[in-house]
């Protein structure tokens, strides 16, 4: 029985993440300053590794991992920058 209950509290939550409209907007804007906490984290750690990469003159290494940090940085604007998230 209980097995059930799960079954339908989990079907709700489903249709709420899809939806979308009993998420509060103070939820959502949680969400997204945790998303871009680590967003940032993480730049800073591949900008940590280019550094590493050019120290030890694997330029071919750090050029990829610039890349992969330039597009990612982009990404992060491109999503703060927008009015309308299904737009992207």
């Amino acid at each position: 029985m209980s097995d059930m209950h799960m079954h339908e509290k989990i079907r709700k939550v489903t249709e709420a993440a899809k939806e979308g409209k009993n998420v509060s907007e103070r939820s959502k804007n949680i969400g997204f300053i945790l998303f871009l906490l680590f967003v940032s984290i993480f730049t800073l750690v591949l900008i940590a590794l280019i550094a590493g990469f050019i120290i030890n003159k694997s330029f071919v290494a750090a050029a990829v991992a610039a890349l992969i940090t330039f597009y990612l940085m982009f990404f992060v604007y491109k999503l703060i920058t927008t009015k309308n998230i299904t737009s992207l």
